[in-house]
């Protein structure tokens, strides 16, 4: 999935999904994960997966302190909705500043490298570092 902007009920739907794969049942929106049983290992299990899908590092205590399928979807759509308003760049006469506000935002950092490439007369990148 590995997308900026996803919205909610999309959010919700890969966690339930996620949560499913690890218990092998599914789980209510609002049933607290450890009620339903899982364990420490499997909330290992479950925050791996999720950030695998989502491309976004999660707390440790993920099931502890996001306790439900709504819980950790809400968490997930804030960083998402974060890190698509924290992408941005910024061309100066002395530096490219492009500041990702999570991996999740590395396809708009590129592009933002990018146009500053091409817009900034005096930029200290080179389009040798970026691969090009």
């Amino acid at each position: 999935m590995r997308q900026r902007g996803m919205d909610r009920a999309t959010v919700q739907a890969l966690v339930a999904d996620t949560v499913a794969g690890v218990l092998g049942t599914a789980v209510a929106p609002d049933e607290p994960l450890v009620s339903a049983g899982l364990d420490s290992l499997g909330g290992v299990e479950l925050r791996t997966a999720l950030e695998g899908s989502v491309g976004l590092s999660l707390p440790a205590t993920l099931i502890f302190d996001y306790p439900s399928i709504n819980a950790i979807s809400e968490l997930i759509t804030e960083q998402v909705s974060a890190s698509a308003a924290g992408c941005y760049f910024c061309c100066s006469e002395k530096a490219i500043n492009c500041l990702p506000g999570y991996l999740a935002c590395l396809p708009a950092l590129l592009t933002c490298i990018n146009l500053c490439l091409l817009l900034c007369q005096h930029c200290p990148v080179q389009s040798s570092q970026l691969g090009h």
